[in-house]
Protein backbone atom coordinates (compact mmCIF):
# COMPACT_ATOMS: atom_id res chain seq x y z
CA UNK A 1 0.00 0.00 0.00
CA UNK A 2 1.32 3.46 -0.93
CA UNK A 3 0.87 5.62 2.15
CA UNK A 4 0.59 9.34 1.49
CA UNK A 5 0.80 12.55 3.41
CA UNK A 6 -0.33 15.74 1.79
CA UNK A 7 0.54 19.36 2.35
CA UNK A 8 -1.60 21.87 0.51
CA UNK A 9 -0.36 25.35 -0.13
CA UNK A 10 -3.35 27.61 -0.62
CA UNK A 11 -3.21 31.04 -2.18
CA UNK A 12 -4.51 33.75 0.14
CA UNK A 13 -5.28 37.21 -1.12
CA UNK A 14 -3.47 38.89 1.73
CA UNK A 15 -0.55 36.55 2.36
CA UNK A 16 0.46 34.72 -0.82
CA UNK A 17 0.90 31.01 -0.21
CA UNK A 18 -0.01 29.62 3.19
CA UNK A 19 0.52 26.11 4.51
CA UNK A 20 -2.30 23.66 5.09
CA UNK A 21 -1.60 20.21 6.51
CA UNK A 22 -3.69 17.06 6.31
CA UNK A 23 -2.82 14.71 9.13
CA UNK A 24 -4.25 11.56 10.60
CA UNK A 25 -3.95 13.04 14.04
CA UNK A 26 -2.10 15.55 16.19
CA UNK A 27 -2.71 19.12 17.22
CA UNK A 28 -2.63 22.11 14.93
CA UNK A 29 0.60 23.89 15.73
CA UNK A 30 0.91 27.59 15.06
CA UNK A 31 2.99 27.64 11.88
CA UNK A 32 2.21 31.15 10.81
CA UNK A 33 -0.27 29.76 8.29
CA UNK A 34 -3.86 28.62 8.34
CA UNK A 35 -4.41 24.89 8.90
CA UNK A 36 -7.09 22.71 7.39
CA UNK A 37 -7.80 19.11 6.44
CA UNK A 38 -7.15 18.38 2.77
CA UNK A 39 -9.33 15.83 1.03
CA UNK A 40 -6.65 13.94 -0.90
CA UNK A 41 -8.11 10.61 -1.88
CA UNK A 42 -5.83 10.60 -4.90
CA UNK A 43 -2.40 11.97 -5.69
CA UNK A 44 -1.89 15.59 -6.63
CA UNK A 45 -1.09 14.86 -10.28
CA UNK A 46 -4.35 13.00 -10.82
CA UNK A 47 -2.85 9.52 -10.82
CA UNK A 48 -4.59 6.78 -8.85
CA UNK A 49 -2.16 6.56 -5.96
CA UNK A 50 -4.58 7.30 -3.14
CA UNK A 51 -5.43 4.82 -0.41
CA UNK A 52 -8.77 3.07 -0.14
CA UNK A 53 -8.59 3.70 3.59
CA UNK A 54 -9.05 7.44 3.03
CA UNK A 55 -7.53 9.84 5.52
CA UNK A 56 -6.65 7.05 7.97
CA UNK A 57 -3.89 6.02 5.55
CA UNK A 58 -2.15 9.36 5.72
CA UNK A 59 1.26 9.62 7.31
CA UNK A 60 1.07 11.71 10.47
CA UNK A 61 2.82 14.69 8.91
CA UNK A 62 3.01 17.53 11.39
CA UNK A 63 3.23 21.14 10.27
CA UNK A 64 6.40 22.67 11.68
CA UNK A 65 7.26 26.00 13.20
CA UNK A 66 10.22 25.76 10.87
CA UNK A 67 12.50 28.69 10.08
CA UNK A 68 15.46 28.98 7.76
CA UNK A 69 18.61 28.26 9.72
CA UNK A 70 20.94 31.18 10.25
CA UNK A 71 24.33 30.58 8.69
CA UNK A 72 27.59 31.72 10.25
CA UNK A 73 28.57 32.75 6.71
CA UNK A 74 26.95 32.42 3.27
CA UNK A 75 30.27 31.25 1.85
CA UNK A 76 30.51 27.76 0.42
CA UNK A 77 33.08 25.02 0.57
CA UNK A 78 33.69 22.32 -2.00
CA UNK A 79 33.28 18.68 -1.04
CA UNK A 80 34.14 16.52 -4.03
CA UNK A 81 31.56 17.48 -6.64
CA UNK A 82 29.26 19.35 -4.24
CA UNK A 83 29.00 22.82 -2.78
CA UNK A 84 28.25 22.80 0.93
CA UNK A 85 27.09 25.63 3.16
CA UNK A 86 28.22 26.41 6.70
CA UNK A 87 25.87 23.71 8.04
CA UNK A 88 27.26 21.08 5.70
CA UNK A 89 24.15 21.04 3.53
CA UNK A 90 24.32 20.42 -0.21
CA UNK A 91 23.70 23.62 -2.23
CA UNK A 92 22.49 23.91 -5.82
CA UNK A 93 23.37 27.23 -7.50
CA UNK A 94 20.78 28.55 -9.95
CA UNK A 95 20.74 32.06 -11.32
CA UNK A 96 21.52 34.56 -14.06
CA UNK A 97 24.39 36.62 -15.42
CA UNK A 98 24.23 40.24 -14.36
CA UNK A 99 24.63 41.11 -17.22
CA UNK A 100 25.75 41.98 -20.75
CA UNK A 101 25.41 45.73 -20.15
CA UNK A 102 28.25 45.43 -17.61
CA UNK A 103 30.76 45.00 -20.45
CA UNK A 104 31.05 48.72 -21.24
CA UNK A 105 30.93 51.99 -19.31
CA UNK A 106 29.58 52.53 -16.74
CA UNK A 107 30.10 48.75 -16.31
CA UNK A 108 26.86 47.84 -14.50
CA UNK A 109 23.79 45.96 -15.76
CA UNK A 110 21.41 48.85 -15.09
CA UNK A 111 21.51 52.64 -15.54
CA UNK A 112 21.99 54.88 -12.50
CA UNK A 113 22.07 58.63 -12.10
CA UNK A 114 25.54 58.93 -10.56
CA UNK A 115 27.21 57.11 -13.47
CA UNK A 116 27.93 60.30 -15.41
CA UNK A 117 27.17 58.29 -18.54
CA UNK A 118 25.23 60.08 -21.31
CA UNK A 119 21.56 59.16 -21.24
CA UNK A 120 21.56 58.00 -17.61
CA UNK A 121 21.08 61.41 -15.99
CA UNK A 122 17.42 60.76 -15.20
CA UNK A 123 17.89 57.15 -14.06
CA UNK A 124 17.28 56.27 -10.39
CA UNK A 125 20.11 56.68 -7.92
CA UNK A 126 22.45 53.69 -7.68
CA UNK A 127 21.07 52.34 -4.40
CA UNK A 128 17.47 52.36 -5.66
CA UNK A 129 18.40 51.01 -9.09
CA UNK A 130 20.38 48.18 -7.51
CA UNK A 131 17.56 47.28 -5.14
CA UNK A 132 15.02 47.15 -7.98
CA UNK A 133 17.35 45.09 -10.14
CA UNK A 134 18.20 42.57 -7.42
CA UNK A 135 14.61 42.19 -6.23
CA UNK A 136 13.66 40.70 -9.58
CA UNK A 137 16.30 37.99 -9.26
CA UNK A 138 14.93 37.09 -5.85
CA UNK A 139 11.35 37.07 -7.14
CA UNK A 140 12.35 34.61 -9.86
CA UNK A 141 13.42 32.22 -7.09
CA UNK A 142 17.13 32.36 -7.88
CA UNK A 143 19.91 32.07 -5.33
CA UNK A 144 23.00 33.04 -7.39
CA UNK A 145 24.31 35.54 -9.90
CA UNK A 146 27.41 35.46 -12.03
CA UNK A 147 28.57 39.07 -11.92
CA UNK A 148 30.79 40.20 -14.81
CA UNK A 149 33.45 42.75 -13.94
CA UNK A 150 35.86 44.27 -16.44
CA UNK A 151 39.66 44.69 -16.32
CA UNK A 152 39.33 48.03 -18.13
CA UNK A 153 37.09 49.33 -15.34
CA UNK A 154 39.14 47.88 -12.47
CA UNK A 155 42.54 49.12 -13.73
CA UNK A 156 42.03 52.02 -16.18
CA UNK A 157 45.70 53.02 -15.88
CA UNK A 158 48.50 50.55 -15.34
CA UNK A 159 49.00 49.88 -11.65
CA UNK A 160 46.18 52.28 -10.70
CA UNK A 161 43.00 50.59 -9.52
CA UNK A 162 39.65 52.34 -9.64
CA UNK A 163 38.62 52.07 -6.01
CA UNK A 164 35.32 53.86 -6.69
CA UNK A 165 34.34 51.24 -9.28
CA UNK A 166 35.32 48.36 -7.03
CA UNK A 167 33.50 49.91 -4.08
CA UNK A 168 30.36 50.19 -6.19
CA UNK A 169 30.74 46.56 -7.28
CA UNK A 170 31.06 45.64 -3.61
CA UNK A 171 27.91 47.66 -2.84
CA UNK A 172 25.96 45.77 -5.52
CA UNK A 173 27.24 42.47 -4.16
CA UNK A 174 26.01 43.45 -0.71
CA UNK A 175 22.54 44.23 -2.08
CA UNK A 176 22.47 40.72 -3.54
CA UNK A 177 23.52 39.43 -0.12
CA UNK A 178 20.64 41.17 1.64
CA UNK A 179 18.31 39.32 -0.72
CA UNK A 180 19.92 35.95 0.03
CA UNK A 181 21.72 35.74 -3.32
CA UNK A 182 25.28 34.47 -3.65
CA UNK A 183 27.71 35.96 -6.18
CA UNK A 184 30.34 34.43 -8.45
CA UNK A 185 32.64 37.24 -9.62
CA UNK A 186 33.47 36.78 -13.31
CA UNK A 187 36.40 38.62 -14.92
CA UNK A 188 34.71 39.03 -18.27
CA UNK A 189 36.18 39.55 -21.71
CA UNK A 190 35.23 38.99 -25.33
CA UNK A 191 37.69 39.42 -28.23
CA UNK A 192 40.15 40.69 -25.61
CA UNK A 193 39.24 44.41 -25.71
CA UNK A 194 36.69 46.99 -26.82
CA UNK A 195 39.10 48.27 -29.47
CA UNK A 196 38.54 44.97 -31.29
CA UNK A 197 34.71 44.96 -30.95
CA UNK A 198 34.88 43.15 -27.63
CA UNK A 199 35.43 44.03 -23.98
CA UNK A 200 37.89 43.33 -21.22
CA UNK A 201 41.44 44.65 -21.37
CA UNK A 202 42.23 48.36 -20.98
CA UNK A 203 43.85 50.17 -23.87
CA UNK A 204 47.19 50.31 -22.05
CA UNK A 205 47.36 46.49 -22.20
CA UNK A 206 47.16 46.52 -26.03
CA UNK A 207 49.98 46.74 -28.55
CA UNK A 208 50.43 50.12 -30.18
CA UNK A 209 48.95 51.59 -32.19
CA UNK A 210 45.60 51.06 -30.47
CA UNK A 211 42.80 51.41 -33.03
CA UNK A 212 39.87 53.74 -32.32
CA UNK A 213 36.96 52.08 -30.62
CA UNK A 214 34.35 50.99 -33.14
CA UNK A 215 30.72 52.04 -32.98
CA UNK A 216 28.47 49.55 -31.25
CA UNK A 217 26.45 48.90 -34.41
CA UNK A 218 29.61 47.96 -36.30
CA UNK A 219 30.22 45.05 -33.92
CA UNK A 220 27.06 43.04 -34.53
CA UNK A 221 28.00 39.42 -35.14
CA UNK A 222 31.16 39.96 -33.08
CA UNK A 223 31.60 36.26 -32.29
CA UNK A 224 32.71 35.47 -35.85
CA UNK A 225 35.97 37.29 -35.13
CA UNK A 226 36.89 34.31 -32.95
CA UNK A 227 36.57 32.14 -36.07
CA UNK A 228 38.19 34.39 -38.66
CA UNK A 229 40.30 37.32 -37.51
CA UNK A 230 40.24 39.15 -40.84
CA UNK A 231 41.39 42.40 -39.27
CA UNK A 232 44.45 40.73 -37.76
CA UNK A 233 43.73 42.19 -34.31
CA UNK A 234 42.18 39.61 -32.00
CA UNK A 235 44.57 36.67 -32.45
CA UNK A 236 47.73 38.80 -32.04
CA UNK A 237 46.26 40.42 -28.92
CA UNK A 238 45.73 37.03 -27.29
CA UNK A 239 49.16 35.83 -28.45
CA UNK A 240 50.79 38.83 -26.84
CA UNK A 241 48.91 38.27 -23.58
CA UNK A 242 49.70 34.54 -23.29
CA UNK A 243 53.37 35.30 -24.04
CA UNK A 244 53.31 37.97 -21.31
CA UNK A 245 54.22 40.71 -23.76
CA UNK A 246 55.07 43.92 -21.90
CA UNK A 247 54.23 42.05 -18.68
CA UNK A 248 50.48 42.16 -19.39
CA UNK A 249 49.85 38.68 -18.00
CA UNK A 250 51.66 39.60 -14.80
CA UNK A 251 49.60 42.79 -14.61
CA UNK A 252 46.40 40.77 -15.03
CA UNK A 253 47.39 38.48 -12.16
CA UNK A 254 48.21 41.46 -9.95
CA UNK A 255 44.91 43.11 -10.83
CA UNK A 256 43.08 39.94 -9.80
CA UNK A 257 44.88 40.01 -6.46
CA UNK A 258 43.60 43.52 -5.79
CA UNK A 259 40.05 42.66 -6.90
CA UNK A 260 39.95 39.58 -4.69
CA UNK A 261 41.35 41.54 -1.75
CA UNK A 262 38.53 44.06 -2.02
CA UNK A 263 35.64 41.72 -2.82
CA UNK A 264 36.29 38.50 -0.87
CA UNK A 265 35.33 40.11 2.47
CA UNK A 266 31.74 40.33 1.19
CA UNK A 267 30.20 37.26 2.80
CA UNK A 268 28.06 36.25 -0.18
CA UNK A 269 30.95 36.16 -2.68
CA UNK A 270 31.38 32.43 -3.21
CA UNK A 271 34.07 32.31 -5.86
CA UNK A 272 36.07 33.95 -8.62
CA UNK A 273 36.03 33.07 -12.32
CA UNK A 274 39.48 33.93 -13.64
CA UNK A 275 38.92 34.56 -17.36
CA UNK A 276 35.71 34.41 -19.37
CA UNK A 277 35.96 32.44 -22.63
CA UNK A 278 39.74 32.57 -23.17
CA UNK A 279 41.04 32.14 -26.72
CA UNK A 280 44.26 30.49 -27.98
CA UNK A 281 45.02 33.24 -30.49
CA UNK A 282 47.12 31.69 -33.23
CA UNK A 283 48.44 28.88 -31.03
CA UNK A 284 47.65 25.22 -31.58
CA UNK A 285 44.64 24.63 -29.37
CA UNK A 286 45.92 21.37 -27.90
CA UNK A 287 49.26 22.91 -26.92
CA UNK A 288 47.60 26.07 -25.63
CA UNK A 289 45.02 24.22 -23.53
CA UNK A 290 47.49 21.94 -21.79
CA UNK A 291 50.69 23.99 -21.66
CA UNK A 292 49.45 27.58 -21.49
CA UNK A 293 45.89 27.90 -20.19
CA UNK A 294 46.02 25.19 -17.52
CA UNK A 295 49.17 26.53 -15.80
CA UNK A 296 47.83 30.09 -16.19
CA UNK A 297 44.76 29.13 -14.18
CA UNK A 298 46.92 27.42 -11.56
CA UNK A 299 49.11 30.53 -11.24
CA UNK A 300 46.28 33.06 -10.95
CA UNK A 301 44.29 30.82 -8.58
CA UNK A 302 47.27 30.68 -6.23
CA UNK A 303 47.61 34.48 -6.32
CA UNK A 304 43.92 34.96 -5.56
CA UNK A 305 44.03 32.57 -2.64
CA UNK A 306 46.88 34.49 -1.05
CA UNK A 307 44.35 37.22 -0.27
CA UNK A 308 41.16 35.11 -0.37
CA UNK A 309 41.96 31.87 1.48
CA UNK A 310 39.64 29.03 0.58
CA UNK A 311 37.96 30.86 -2.30
CA UNK A 312 36.47 28.50 -4.90
CA UNK A 313 38.05 29.14 -8.30
CA UNK A 314 35.92 28.83 -11.43
CA UNK A 315 37.67 28.05 -14.73
CA UNK A 316 36.33 28.17 -18.25
CA UNK A 317 37.25 26.79 -21.65
CA UNK A 318 37.30 28.87 -24.83
CA UNK A 319 34.33 30.61 -26.42
CA UNK A 320 34.34 28.32 -29.45
CA UNK A 321 34.18 25.32 -27.10
CA UNK A 322 30.77 26.60 -26.04
CA UNK A 323 29.34 25.27 -29.31
CA UNK A 324 31.44 22.22 -30.19
CA UNK A 325 32.55 21.06 -26.68
CA UNK A 326 36.08 20.26 -27.89
CA UNK A 327 38.94 21.30 -25.62
CA UNK A 328 42.30 20.20 -24.28
CA UNK A 329 42.49 21.96 -20.93
CA UNK A 330 43.38 19.89 -17.89
CA UNK A 331 42.16 20.34 -14.35
CA UNK A 332 44.23 23.15 -12.77
CA UNK A 333 46.32 22.26 -9.73
CA UNK A 334 44.97 22.90 -6.26
CA UNK A 335 41.71 22.11 -4.54
CA UNK A 336 38.48 24.07 -4.59
CA UNK A 337 38.17 24.16 -8.39
CA UNK A 338 34.87 24.51 -10.24
CA UNK A 339 34.51 23.91 -13.96
CA UNK A 340 32.37 26.69 -15.48
CA UNK A 341 31.87 25.94 -19.20
CA UNK A 342 29.32 27.57 -21.50
CA UNK A 343 26.91 26.01 -23.96
CA UNK A 344 25.16 27.63 -26.89
CA UNK A 345 23.30 25.21 -29.14
CA UNK A 346 24.38 25.86 -32.75
CA UNK A 347 20.90 25.19 -34.13
CA UNK A 348 19.27 27.70 -31.83
CA UNK A 349 22.12 30.18 -32.30
CA UNK A 350 21.59 30.04 -36.07
CA UNK A 351 17.80 30.33 -35.78
CA UNK A 352 17.05 26.82 -37.03
CA UNK A 353 13.56 25.86 -35.75
CA UNK A 354 13.34 23.28 -32.97
CA UNK A 355 10.37 21.28 -31.70
CA UNK A 356 9.34 19.56 -28.48
CA UNK A 357 11.57 16.64 -29.46
CA UNK A 358 14.60 18.88 -28.98
CA UNK A 359 16.81 17.73 -26.13
CA UNK A 360 19.84 19.21 -24.38
CA UNK A 361 20.72 15.90 -22.74
CA UNK A 362 23.71 15.12 -24.97
CA UNK A 363 25.68 18.32 -24.28
CA UNK A 364 24.71 18.40 -20.62
CA UNK A 365 25.65 14.74 -20.22
CA UNK A 366 29.07 15.67 -21.60
CA UNK A 367 29.41 18.34 -18.89
CA UNK A 368 28.39 15.89 -16.20
CA UNK A 369 30.83 13.23 -17.39
CA UNK A 370 33.72 15.69 -17.53
CA UNK A 371 32.91 16.94 -14.04
CA UNK A 372 32.93 13.35 -12.86
CA UNK A 373 36.32 12.70 -14.45
CA UNK A 374 37.80 15.79 -12.81
CA UNK A 375 35.81 15.35 -9.58
CA UNK A 376 34.74 18.99 -9.51
CA UNK A 377 31.39 20.79 -9.36
CA UNK A 378 30.08 21.97 -12.74
CA UNK A 379 28.44 25.36 -13.20
CA UNK A 380 27.02 25.97 -16.68
CA UNK A 381 28.09 29.60 -16.60
CA UNK A 382 26.29 30.72 -19.75
CA UNK A 383 23.48 29.45 -21.93
CA UNK A 384 20.85 31.42 -23.78
CA UNK A 385 19.75 32.81 -27.13
CA UNK A 386 18.35 35.97 -28.66
CA UNK A 387 15.07 37.01 -27.07
CA UNK A 388 13.53 37.56 -30.52
CA UNK A 389 14.24 33.96 -31.51
CA UNK A 390 10.97 32.01 -31.16
CA UNK A 391 12.98 28.92 -30.21
CA UNK A 392 14.54 30.51 -27.13
CA UNK A 393 11.86 29.66 -24.51
CA UNK A 394 11.81 25.99 -25.50
CA UNK A 395 15.60 25.86 -25.67
CA UNK A 396 15.88 27.28 -22.15
CA UNK A 397 13.25 24.88 -20.83
CA UNK A 398 14.95 21.83 -22.31
CA UNK A 399 18.34 22.94 -21.04
CA UNK A 400 17.00 23.34 -17.52
CA UNK A 401 15.37 19.89 -17.76
CA UNK A 402 18.76 18.37 -18.60
CA UNK A 403 20.50 20.32 -15.83
CA UNK A 404 17.89 19.07 -13.35
CA UNK A 405 18.54 15.47 -14.39
CA UNK A 406 22.15 15.76 -13.18
CA UNK A 407 21.74 18.40 -10.48
CA UNK A 408 24.13 20.77 -12.24
CA UNK A 409 24.56 24.43 -11.31
CA UNK A 410 23.77 27.16 -13.83
CA UNK A 411 23.57 30.88 -14.57
CA UNK A 412 21.63 31.90 -17.69
CA UNK A 413 22.88 34.62 -20.04
CA UNK A 414 21.84 37.45 -19.44
CA UNK A 415 19.88 40.04 -17.40
CA UNK A 416 20.31 43.74 -18.22
CA UNK A 417 17.92 46.67 -17.92
CA UNK A 418 19.18 49.34 -20.29
CA UNK A 419 18.26 50.51 -23.79
CA UNK A 420 21.92 50.13 -24.80
CA UNK A 421 22.42 46.60 -26.15
CA UNK A 422 26.09 45.61 -26.30
CA UNK A 423 27.01 44.74 -29.90
CA UNK A 424 23.27 44.43 -30.66
CA UNK A 425 23.47 41.01 -29.05
CA UNK A 426 19.77 40.84 -28.16
CA UNK A 427 20.08 38.31 -25.35
CA UNK A 428 18.62 40.15 -22.35
CA UNK A 429 15.96 38.15 -20.54
CA UNK A 430 13.98 41.33 -19.83
CA UNK A 431 13.13 44.54 -21.66
CA UNK A 432 15.07 47.75 -20.91
CA UNK A 433 12.39 48.84 -18.43
CA UNK A 434 12.63 45.50 -16.60
CA UNK A 435 9.34 44.15 -17.94
CA UNK A 436 9.39 40.46 -18.66
CA UNK A 437 9.75 38.78 -22.01
CA UNK A 438 8.55 35.26 -22.87
CA UNK A 439 12.05 34.04 -22.09
CA UNK A 440 11.81 35.34 -18.52
CA UNK A 441 9.13 32.87 -17.51
CA UNK A 442 11.43 29.96 -18.32
CA UNK A 443 13.76 31.06 -15.50
CA UNK A 444 11.06 30.61 -12.88
CA UNK A 445 11.23 27.01 -11.75
CA UNK A 446 11.11 24.75 -8.73
CA UNK A 447 14.49 23.33 -7.69
CA UNK A 448 16.15 21.92 -4.55
CA UNK A 449 18.16 24.94 -3.42
CA UNK A 450 19.57 23.33 -0.27
CA UNK A 451 19.50 19.66 0.75
CA UNK A 452 20.10 18.57 4.35
CA UNK A 453 21.70 15.30 3.31
CA UNK A 454 22.30 14.33 -0.31
CA UNK A 455 20.09 14.61 -3.36
CA UNK A 456 19.13 11.44 -5.24
CA UNK A 457 16.86 12.56 -8.08
CA UNK A 458 14.94 15.67 -9.09
CA UNK A 459 12.73 16.64 -12.00
CA UNK A 460 10.42 19.53 -12.78
CA UNK A 461 7.86 19.88 -15.56
CA UNK A 462 7.44 23.53 -16.50
CA UNK A 463 4.27 22.90 -18.47
CA UNK A 464 2.55 20.82 -15.76
CA UNK A 465 4.25 22.68 -12.89
CA UNK A 466 4.91 19.37 -11.16
CA UNK A 467 8.12 18.39 -9.40
CA UNK A 468 9.55 15.25 -7.83
CA UNK A 469 12.43 15.19 -5.37
CA UNK A 470 14.10 12.26 -3.63
CA UNK A 471 16.94 12.67 -1.17
CA UNK A 472 18.80 10.95 1.64
CA UNK A 473 17.84 13.14 4.57
CA UNK A 474 19.96 14.07 7.56
CA UNK A 475 17.83 14.00 10.70
CA UNK A 476 16.97 17.46 12.01
CA UNK A 477 18.45 19.29 9.03
CA UNK A 478 16.38 21.77 7.06
CA UNK A 479 15.99 21.22 3.32
CA UNK A 480 15.00 24.26 1.24
CA UNK A 481 13.12 23.86 -2.04
CA UNK A 482 12.84 27.00 -4.18
CA UNK A 483 9.16 27.22 -5.08
CA UNK A 484 8.21 30.64 -6.49
CA UNK A 485 4.61 31.40 -5.56
CA UNK A 486 3.80 32.73 -9.05
CA UNK A 487 3.92 29.13 -10.30
CA UNK A 488 1.00 28.24 -8.04
CA UNK A 489 -1.59 31.03 -8.08
CA UNK A 490 -4.25 28.63 -6.75
CA UNK A 491 -1.93 26.91 -4.30
CA UNK A 492 -0.05 23.63 -4.51
CA UNK A 493 -0.39 20.11 -3.17
CA UNK A 494 2.72 18.42 -1.80
CA UNK A 495 2.68 14.66 -1.42
CA UNK A 496 5.16 12.74 0.72
CA UNK A 497 5.45 9.14 -0.32
CA UNK A 498 7.47 5.99 -0.29
CA UNK A 499 8.62 6.23 3.33
CA UNK A 500 7.25 5.96 6.83
CA UNK A 501 9.88 8.29 8.24
CA UNK A 502 8.32 11.44 9.65
CA UNK A 503 8.69 14.60 7.59
CA UNK A 504 7.33 18.02 8.38
CA UNK A 505 7.25 21.20 6.38
CA UNK A 506 6.38 24.85 6.13
CA UNK A 507 6.15 27.25 3.19
CA UNK A 508 8.01 30.47 3.88
CA UNK A 509 6.20 33.22 1.98
CA UNK A 510 8.90 35.91 2.14
CA UNK A 511 11.64 33.69 0.70
CA UNK A 512 9.49 31.55 -1.62
CA UNK A 513 10.98 28.43 -0.08
CA UNK A 514 9.40 25.19 1.01
CA UNK A 515 11.19 24.19 4.22
CA UNK A 516 11.31 20.49 5.07
CA UNK A 517 12.69 18.61 8.05
CA UNK A 518 13.07 14.88 8.56
CA UNK A 519 13.03 13.44 12.07
CA UNK A 520 15.29 10.57 11.06
CA UNK A 521 18.12 9.80 8.68
CA UNK A 522 17.13 8.08 5.46
CA UNK A 523 15.25 8.35 2.20
CA UNK A 524 12.53 10.92 1.63
CA UNK A 525 10.54 11.67 -1.49
CA UNK A 526 8.05 14.42 -2.29
CA UNK A 527 5.92 15.48 -5.22
CA UNK A 528 4.66 18.99 -5.90
CA UNK A 529 1.70 19.81 -8.10
CA UNK A 530 -0.76 22.67 -8.59
CA UNK A 531 -3.82 22.60 -6.39
CA UNK A 532 -7.02 21.82 -8.28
Amino acid sequence: MNRLATLALTSLASAGLALLAACSGGSEADTGADLATDDASGSSDGSAEGSAEGSAAFLPLQPCELVRPELATPKLTIDGRQFRDALGRQVLLRGVNAGGRSKTAPFFPFPFAESGHPGQETAPAFDLAAETYVARVEAWGMNTVRLPIIWEAAEPARGSYDTAYLARVRALIEVFGRHGIRVVVDMHQDLFARAYCGDGAPDWALAAPVPPRPENEACEGWFMRYISDDAGQVFPAFDRFWQNGDGTRDAFRDMWTEVARQLWPAGNVVGFEIFNEPHPGSDNEEHWGRDVLTPFYTEVAAAIREVAPGAPIFFDTSGTDATDQTFFIERPDGGGMVWAPHYYDPRVFLGIPITESFSAMRPVTFLEEQGERWQVPVLLGEFGAKFANPNTPLYLRKTYDALDAFGLHSTAWEYSTDSFDWNLEGFSLVAPDGSERPTTEELVRVYPSVIAGSSDTFSFSKTARTASLSWRATAGGVTEVAMPSRLYPNGAVITVEGSERALCGRYDNPSGLLLLQSETDGGQSIRIAPAP
